[in-house]
């Protein structure tokens, strides 16, 4: 019987911080180019995101309410041309008082996530994207 080894995952680890650069950096464009094309988003308490264009809109609305994330990988496999990776996060909201200022908020979110990656012509892409919070 052949026994299963993993590859090294060094390049599935560059992921979470291309993530958290981009998503630090507001950039809704940047976080949705480290997707599939046909990829799907699986936010906590709502309804699934399919492709890339929609991934797009659906971080364009959350980088309004949110203003950082810090990512930390547990592990993280490359199994041929597919991967997983599974971590936490930690985030701070925006709150907003009043009409005309925006406060950032003390209160942080932690969370836990799980993203399956398929790799095409070389390169690393988000395929599956799910994660929940902490309570």
């Amino acid at each position: 019987m052949e026994h299963f080894r993993p590859s090294p995952a060094g390049p599935i680890d560059q992921i979470a911080v291309h993530l958290e650069t981009a998503f630090n950096a507001g950039d809704a464009r940047a976080l949705a180019s480290l997707y599939s094309d046909d990829a799907t988003l699986m936010p906590p308490n709502q309804s699934m995101v399919s492709g890339r264009l929609e991934i797009q809109t659906w971080f364009e609305r959350a980088l309004q309410r949110l203003r950082s994330v810090r990512i930390v990988p547990i592990e993280s496999k490359i199994v041929g041309d597919e991967a997983f990776q599974v971590g936490t996060f930690t985030s701070r909201a925006k709150s907003i008082e009043g009409s005309s200022s925006v406060q950032e908020s003390d209160v942080g979110v932690t969370a836990k996530y799980m993203l399956l990656l398929k790799s095409s012509a070389g390169e690393w892409k988000i395929q599956y994207d799910i994660w929940n919070l902490d309570q």
